[in-house]
């Protein structure tokens, strides 16, 4: 079963207190694009490329990483994995559509 996160608050508003990764710890997030429509999975296809792209120039990150799944003939997604101490930087840089927590 999937489970869906909900937003990280913004890097202000965590406690002055609070050590962020030994509150999150080095798990693993799968950041979500979705593309709908007839043309769903060229233009996926092409935002993995953006992201391979990013994830070269911004991060230590390995392109292997990323990806693109058809979902249906008229759904696809692009997805980008990081880790989660990486996740309010790259999330509030990229904007995905959505998230969830990765197990390999």
């Amino acid at each position: 079963m999937r489970q869906i996160l909900r937003p990280l608050p913004k890097m202000g508003s965590l406690s002055p207190n609070c050590n962020l990764q030994t509150r999150m710890g080095n798990k693993k997030i799968k950041l979500i694009w979705d593309f709908r429509g007839p043309e769903a999975r060229s233009v996926a296809m092409h935002y993995q490329a953006h992201l391979q792209e990013y994830l070269a120039t911004e991060t230590a990150a390995s392109p292997k990483s990323t990806g693109q799944k058809d979902l249906s003939s008229t759904h696809s997604i692009a997805f980008m994995i990081v880790e989660e101490s990486q996740l309010a930087r790259i999330r509030d840089a990229l904007q995905p559509h959505r998230g969830e927590r990765y197990e390999e």
